[in-house]
């Protein structure tokens, strides 16, 4: 403590002393941190910057004893500000100054955070520059203190940049051979960076390198090698190391007994040896041996080296077979079982290089190599996984080595390498299941093992190399039969398909081959097409490469046998060079192209595109072929074409077709013949070209084929005719060419399709009456008839309808009715087939015209299902229905038993129809209905009155007619009057008067004339605003209206409250020209209404002005004493009156009286 003390003592001497004590303590190793910590090292630091040479020599020399050893000094020492004082003192004049101070800056930076520390001192200049002094002592610590620093990352390139490289290449062949060390270290340490291996080889430094691969001094040695083993990295060193014979001595130096030198040198070669020259060299100068042998070093780092150089020489083609033939293979065995990755990894590599050769994959298989290899196929490292494969890829393509490695169980685990994330494992291991698959012993084992759904999913890799590997893979094993569906059903067709649009032809032509094997099974037809094969098979059919052309046909030929693909053949564009081919010069191609276009034209997908491609003008030419099969060919094409597309039932009229298709109706071919006519009834189902094959001279052609044998063409001509005659121009015309007897025969025919096209054209023909009659003198009636029991619906339509236009004419009716026709019809009232029902109701309908057939079909039971045929929701029905009861309803002596029947109430269903024909027939039958009295009231009662009512504001004229007749009809009943009023029938029939048809004025005035018997009714009558229509009604030109107005209002005369009513509304005039009409009948309603207005004293003087009086005298002289008795009681209630008295007798009414 008081020399620690006195080192702050003011007098200089004294300071000196004492730290010269301390300096000789110092040197104690128990001394240094018991100086520390009483606190010297702070009082020592602030004596370096002394002004005395002397205190600052021994302070700086007592610091580096402190210093030396002791890593809590060389903390504090720093920590207390020491740093930046003993940089300063590398200055100092006095050279044991430096030397202390140097080297305890050396000690210090011992310590990592105080290498740093220094350099942000400012201290690697000062320390650098020391590197040149001529002391050795100081050379040596300041050499240390650079290799110190160095051995920080942070000041490599710092002390390079500071231009430490020029003195410590110099100091490598200083003779102090610790000063040699460390400039060696130092250099080792700051040679990691990439522009300082440059600098120090072109600084010159690589001669003094190599010299000192040769001294005694094993730390030398080993900071050579590695610097040496730095500096090889760069390429431009490379050539220079060689030269400088740095290559011979790494050689020289593979059997040194310094291990620590041996990775390092081993280092070297492995670096020089990436070039081919030095490949060759090496081995020339002796390096094989050594180097296989150190492949045994139990040293990892000596073996790795070792066998990287020779991974390196095994890349040479010249060596691969010396290598193997010096026995390289046991050790590189041997090192595929190595712990270490890294060793594991070059000696993989190794041997991936020297299976190459063919020589060499047998060797290596035998001598030992398979077992290892199939165990590191399992590896974590991927990358040894990666070049494992290509080994094994490698020895696959010897058919000696295949089974070898199938038995060494490698498949499982290459399998399982397919499925890695890593591309360049995919790529080999597909690559390994390519070469393996070539044999066709191991297709169904490589399926077994699951490499399929791998194998798949590399095809859509984004690396063309392993798109390749798996689609050679998979292409191999398409060829076995086991894995053509397999393949398939794992998904394969999608990627595969993606394949063919690859830019590599390589990939293209393996993609194609496997995808035409494929198609060999049926049952992968569908998935492939699904899968969008098509377009670029298609495509490939216009490929350069005449090999894929091949595969892409056979593909697609394989593809288009199954009738679900040859829709989309045709839509994918196979078409056009298909339809080309129709003009082909040689008429087998012709041939071949039309039967191609023969199947792919079944499909309705394909018709319209097939003409819109441009096929049907040249299939059109080839119907005028001279050779046969092409014809039936093309017929049959263009047949398929017309089924279902009016397109081209459109197209192939306007392009010409149609006269070549009438032409071979006359073929000896009957195949030609039936698909022509084939062709020709699809292309008459459009209305033009109905008229166009007729105006062709096509029809008796058509016809003539009625009376073939063959039945497929008697379908398609029946078919023909039938649509023929769906145009009104032709009904005419087929008759006339004497279609009648063979339609008719063919009725007939045991084929229902035949039959029913027959009967579909008679029914058509029909329409025409003389046909009409034709038919029936044909003796078609019972053909027709016999029909109606056929179990085919389409049939028992036509027949119905047909029976239905030959129960027209009146002449027809009595035969229909003796062949069977009336009760046949009768029977189907009660069919299930809905679209018979309206036909054969029809029928009776029209037969019903006659008396004795109404009775008849009521005999045959046909009341019944009339009568629920008219609850049927379909107005057609329901309208053939109700007319038949119309009919029936007519006849006097039915009237009764079908309201007993029950048809009130579907008639009364009827009345609220929204169809207006159904109404009016309903209600027609409801008129006569209601004329029976005993069904008057039946017809109130059973509901009758409120549809009624509600038709009397109907917008059908003539439905209102008839309902007014029915009112009129049901008000003669006197139960019925009040009924009607109730149901506030009065308001319409009132307005009904006012209609400006005559028919509706006539029917409503008559049922006004029956409701206003009843007296109860007669102010409801006038207060319903009857009267002013009433009134007008009497200037009506038609007699009938005159009169029912005439009642009514004579009638409603009988009310007081009515009397005056009516002459204020103006009755008087019309009344009085009524008296005047010639028909009795009014005269006398006329002159009683006049005589019931006369009671009424106001009503006098109207009456008299009226001019009433002169037609009233005249009656008194008619022949009728009843108008004589009406006239002469008006008179005498006007004579009442005192101004009418006079007039009475000037007017010349008393020689009458």
């Amino acid at each position: 403590p008081p020399l620690i003390y006195l080192l702050r003592h003011e007098i200089k001497a004294v300071q000196e002393q004492a730290v010269g004590a301390l300096r000789n303590l110092s040197v104690i190793p128990e001394n240094k941190n018991r100086i520390a910590k009483e606190g010297g090292v702070p009082p020592l630091i602030l004596l370096l910057k002394s002004n005395v040479d002397k205190i600052q020599e021994l302070a700086a020399c007592t610091i580096h004893n402190l210093s030396a050893g002791s890593v809590l000094n060389q903390h504090n020492i720093v920590r207390d500000g020491g740093l930046v004082p003993l940089i300063s003192l590398l200055a100092s004049r006095n050279e044991t100054t430096v030397e202390q101070s140097i080297g305890a800056l050396r000690n210090i930076t011992l310590v990592d955070e105080n290498k740093l520390k220094l350099v942000a001192e400012g201290g690697l200049l000062p320390v650098l520059t020391l590197l040149r002094f001529d002391r050795e002592s100081i050379q040596e610590h300041a050499t240390g203190t650079v290799w110190n620093l160095s051995t920080h990352p942070e000041n490599e390139l710092k002390i390079v940049q500071e231009g430490a490289l020029p003195p410590l290449i110099k100091l490598l062949r200083s003779r102090n051979v610790l000063i040699a060390r460390q400039a060696c270290g130092a250099l080792r340490n700051v040679s990691v960076n990439d522009e300082a291996r440059v600098d120090i080889v072109d600084e010159g430094g690589l001669s003094a390198v190599i010299h000192l691969l040769k001294s005694t001094d094993a730390g030398t040695l080993e900071h050579a090698s590695v610097l040496l083993r730095n500096l090889s990295v760069p390429t431009d060193n490379k050539d220079k190391i060689a030269k400088e014979g740095g290559l011979t001595a790494c050689v020289d130096l593979l059997s040194s007994k310094h291990e620590l030198v041996l990775p390092h040198v081993a280092g070297v070669l492995r670096n020089l040896t990436v070039i081919d020259a030095y490949q060759i060299k090496i081995v020339q100068d002796g390096a094989l041996a050594p180097l296989i042998a150190l492949m045994s070093n139990p040293d990892d780092d000596i073996a790795e080296q070792a066998v990287t150089t020779i991974r390196n020489l095994s890349a040479n083609p010249s060596l691969d077979v010396k290598l193997v033939m010096d026995g390289v293979v046991p050790p590189l065995v041997n090192l595929l079982r190595s712990p270490n990755p890294a060793v594991q990894e070059q000696a993989i590599v190794a041997v991936r290089n020297l299976s190459i050769n063919p020589k060499n994959k047998v060797r290596i298989v035998k001598e030992g190599g398979l077992p290892p290899l199939v165990d590191l196929l399992t590896s974590e490292v991927d990358k040894i996984k990666e070049h494992v494969l290509v080994v094994v890829r490698n020895l696959a393509a010897n058919a000696d080595n295949e089974a070898k490695i199938i038995d060494a169980r490698a498949l499982p685990p290459i399998c399982e390498c397919l499925k890695s994330p890593f591309k360049a494992i995919q790529q080999q291991a597909a690559g390994c299941i390519r070469n393996l698959s070539v044999n066709d012993e191991n297709e169904v084992k490589i399926v077994q093992e699951g490499a399929l759904p791998p194998l798949i999913k590399l095809l859509q890799s984004p690396v063309e190399r392993i798109q390749e590997h798996a689609a050679v893979a998979l292409r191999n094993l398409s060829m076995h039969p086991r894995c053509k569906l397999q393949m398939v059903q794992d998904g394969a067709m999608e990627p595969l398909v993606g394949l063919m649009r690859s830019p590599l032809e390589v990939i293209q032509e393996h993609t194609v081959v496997c995808i035409r094997n494929l198609s060999m099974a049926l049952d992968n037809v569908v998935t492939i097409m699904e899968n969008d094969a098509l377009p670029p098979l298609i495509g490939m059919l216009r490929h350069h490469d005449p090999k894929i052309q091949e595969h892409a046909t056979v593909a697609i030929r394989n593809l288009s046998v199954h009738d679900e693909c040859e829709a989309k053949v045709v839509t994918e564009g196979a078409l056009p060079p298909l339809i080309y081919l129709l003009r082909h010069e040689i008429k087998a191609v012709q041939e071949q192209a039309v039967g191609a276009l023969r199947n792919l034209s079944v499909i309705p997908e394909n018709k319209n595109r097939i003409a819109k491609e441009g096929g049907v003008p040249p299939l059109i030419l080839l119907l005028k072929s001279n050779v046969d099969k092409i014809q039936e060919l093309a017929a049959c094409t263009i047949h398929n074409l017309s089924a279902g597309s009016v397109l081209n039932q459109h197209n192939i009229v306007r392009d010409g077709g149609l006269v070549p298709l009438i032409s071979l109706l006359a073929s000896r071919n009957e195949t030609t013949v039936e698909q022509s006519i084939g062709a020709l009834r699809n292309i008459t189902l459009v209305d033009e070209n109905k008229l166009k094959l007729v105006a062709e001279g096509g029809l008796l052609p058509v016809l003539t084929l009625l009376r073939f044998d063959r039945e497929s063409i008697q379908e398609h001509a029946t078919g023909t005719v039938w649509n023929l005659s769906t145009h009104p121009e032709n009904e005419l015309k087929i008759v006339q060419e004497g279609a009648l007897p063979p339609l008719i025969k063919l009725l007939r025919s045991r084929n229902v399709l035949i039959a029913r096209q027959a009967c579909g054209a008679l029914r058509n023909v029909s329409v025409n009456d003389e046909a009409r009659v034709d038919i029936v003198d044909e003796g078609g009636l019972s053909a027709v008839i016999h029909l109606l029991k056929s179990t085919d619906a389409g049939t028992l339509e036509h027949a119905s309808v047909l029976l239905r236009n030959l129960s027209v004419p009146t002449d027809n009716k009595d035969k229909i009715a003796k062949e069977g026709g009336l009760t046949a019809c009768v029977d189907l009232l009660s069919s299930k087939h809905e679209l018979v029902l309206p036909h054969v109701a029809g029928v009776l309908r029209n037969l019903t015209v006659i008396d004795a057939y109404q009775i008849k079909i009521v005999q045959d039971g046909a009341l019944a299902p009339l009568i629920a045929l008219m609850s049927n929701p379909d107005d057609d029905i329901a309208e053939q229905a109700v007319t038949t009861i119309r009919n029936l309803s007519a006849n006097p002596s039915l009237d009764v038993k079908l309201v007993m029947d029950g048809v009130v109430p579907p008639l009364v269903n009827l009345l609220r129809s929204p169809n207006p024909a159904v109404q009016e027939q309903a209600i027609v039958a409801v008129r006569n209905l209601s004329i029976n009295p005993k069904n008057k009231v039946r017809i109130v009662k059973e509901g009758g009155l409120p549809p009624l009512v509600d038709l009397l504001t109907s917008e059908v004229d003539k439905i209102k007619e008839h309902v007014l007749v029915v009112v009129r009809n049901l008000a003669a009943n006197a139960d019925n009057e009040a009924k009607i009023i109730d149901a506030r029938a009065l308001p319409p029939i009132c307005e009904c008067l006012k209609s400006p048809f005559k028919a509706i004025q006539q029917q409503a005035a008559g049922c006004i004339r029956n409701l206003s018997v009843n007296d109860e009714n007669e102010v409801k009558i006038v207060q319903e605003g009857a009267l002013p229509p009433l009134i007008k009604l009497l200037q009506s030109p038609v007699e009938r209206i005159q009169e029912h107005a005439a009642v009514a209002l004579r009638n409603l005369s009988m009310h007081p409250r009515c009397k005056l009513q009516m002459v204020q509304d103006g009755a008087m005039e019309p009344l009085v020209g009524l008296m005047r009409s010639p028909l009795e009948v009014i005269q006398e309603h006329t002159v009683v209404c006049i005589r019931n207005l006369s009671m009424a004293l106001d009503n006098v003087v109207t009456i008299m002005e009226n001019d009433a009086l002169p037609p009233l005298i005249g009656m008194l002289r008619h022949h009728d004493p009843k108008i004589q008795e009406h006239a002469t009681v008006a008179i005498r209630n006007l004579s009442v009156h005192d101004e009418c008295e006079a007039k009475v007798v000037t007017e010349g009414a008393l020689p009458p009286l």
